[in-house]
């Protein structure tokens, strides 16, 4: 027959799997934020190699439009920095995270040992 756990056990469980989530969904959009963060710079770093006259195009979905380059490049200027800015804050947050599903899962295995409990 399985052992039931303490209902306050159960609670603190659940709080770990819901912190564990969320953690995983900052990652997640932590490491997307870097990719297009990344992405960004390449363009912004081509872009300013190519000649001041030159001719640039601002892809909208399937479609091209002709742009001029200061304005393209003022654009992605801002973006990079948004990025930046968004990179930061998620990653503050997913180090806050990792601190707190620390503390939680060494709190939660203390108390399972006591059921002969392990988290996996």
């Amino acid at each position: 027959m399985a052992q039931q756990l303490p209902p306050a056990l159960e609670d603190k469980v659940r709080k770990y799997e819901a912190q564990l989530r969320t953690y995983e969904a900052f990652k997640t959009q932590n490491l997307m934020t870097q990719q297009e963060l990344s992405e960004v710079s390449m363009t912004l770093g081509e872009l300013k190699k190519y000649p001041e006259d030159g001719v640039a195009y601002k892809a909208v979905g399937s479609v091209m439009f002709l742009v001029d380059k200061t304005k393209l490049l003022s654009d992605l200027e801002e973006r990079e920095e948004d990025l930046k800015r968004f990179s930061e804050t998620t990653g503050r947050k997913v180090k806050e995270l990792e601190t707190k599903l620390t503390e939680l899962k060494d709190e939660l295995s203390g108390e399972l040992g006591k059921h002969s409990l392990k988290i996996q």
